[in-house]
Formats: structure tokens, sequence, C-alpha cells
């Protein structure tokens, strides 16, 4: 995350909070984001759809239609984040990001900044900075709390709470 530009960052954290804001969004089990619910704010708002499709068809977990401005995913993958599982929520939340920030881009144009962007939404909708700074001052949490409360793997919470630091450190 530290390849993108402060300003980009900031665009992206913007955007997420944005998305986790909008009317009928979900918090459950404490600070786990409800991403089965916020496809359907999403859909309901005309910001994008979504389908479900049998995973045998899918060439991946979940993809990008931007002509379409549809994302697509693998019924296995759906059912997975539905049931909680950290790699699913984190699939479907990148590509929510894709369709957030990338809206005027071709699926052949995505490249590594755009997969990076879409990787930064994903943590800040997931594990958002500001919860993290906040309680990084009060010297609370480890990476493995951070996945249990925000339903993320220990990688992507450890990703978060570094980047996190790192931003702290540049203020001083």
């Amino acid at each position: 995350m530290r390849d993108l530009s402060d300003s980009n960052k900031k665009r992206i954290q913007g955007e997420a909070q944005r998305i986790r804001k909008l009317k009928g969004n979900k918090i459950y089990d404490g600070f786990k984001f409800d991403l089965i619910n916020c496809l359907e704010i999403l859909q309901d708002n005309e910001i994008c759809g979504y389908a479900i499709l049998p995973s045998k068809e899918m060439r991946s977990e979940a993809e990008t239609s931007f002509e379409e401005n549809v994302i697509i995913i693998a019924e296995d993958t759906y059912i997975a984040a539905y049931k909680g599982n950290p790699r699913a929520r984190f699939i479907i939340a990148h590509e929510i990001g894709h369709i957030i920030l990338h809206y005027n881009k071709t699926f052949s144009a995505i490249g590594g900044e755009m997969e990076e962007e879409a990787n930064c939404f994903a943590m800040e909708l997931l594990v958002p900075t500001e919860v993290i700074i906040q309680d990084i001052k009060k010297c609370r949490s480890k990476p493995y709390e951070y996945a249990n409360l925000f339903g993320v793997e220990k990688s992507i919470a450890e990703i978060q709470q570094n980047d996190c630091r790192y931003r702290l450190s540049k203020k001083r």
C-alpha cells in the first residue's frame, strides 16, 4: 500500500467511507462490515449490480464487468463470504473497489496500480483506518485481534495496521 501516493490513499479511504455510510449498510458481529448486505445496497442505489454464477462457469472467484457495471461472483465465493470467510470477503470487497474506483475503465486495462487501488479499497472497507489509528494510539490490539474483529485474514489486518503505524510516524 505504500506504493500509492498519499493523495490517492486519501481518495480511496474517502470512497470506502462513503460506501460504508450508504443508508442501509450494516455492521454485524461488532465491527465486521456486512458485504452481502452492501451488494444489495449498491444495487438498490443503482451504483452497480451483481450476479452470482455457478463456480464451474467462472474463470475466477469474482470479476468486474465494467461494460455492464456488474460484479460477477462465483457461487462458492458468495456462499463463503455469506458465512464470513475472510478470503471471500476480501475478494468481494476488492471487486467493489474496482467498480467504485475504476468504473470508467475497461477490464483489459486493469493493471498493477488498479489492482493495488482495489486492494487498498478492500482493506479500507473492511478494516477502516480511523478505527485502527485510534486503537494504535491506545496500544491495544495485535493483528490477529483485528483479523477476528473485522473478519479478515491476519495478513490483511497486519498490512493495514503497519500502514496506519507508518502514517502516524510520518505525522510526528
